[in-house]
């Protein structure tokens, strides 16, 4: 069914997740719109939770979350 869903529906139903599992980005495999419809307000929840949150995946994909909503190079956010 989320296939059917607009961007604009995709993005929301995506958000929800995040708030209530605190799911890391996936935008390889399921096709997380974070980097790319994610504001301050998600860039600052990314980036504390890859900083502070041991338990948090961060994988590429967090990587390249944060580098398109700061616009900045992925390289900038390679975790270790």
């Amino acid at each position: 069914m989320l296939e059917t869903h607009t961007e604009k529906a995709r993005w929301l139903e995506e958000q929800k997740d995040y708030e209530r599992m605190g799911s890391s980005s996936d935008l390889e495999f399921r096709g997380d719109r974070i980097g790319y419809y994610g504001d301050k307000k998600w860039f600052l929840w990314l980036e504390d939770k890859a900083t502070t949150d041991p338990s948090f995946r961060v994988c590429g994909c967090t990587e390249t979350a944060l580098a398109l909503m700061s616009n900045q190079h992925v390289d900038s956010w390679k975790h270790g």
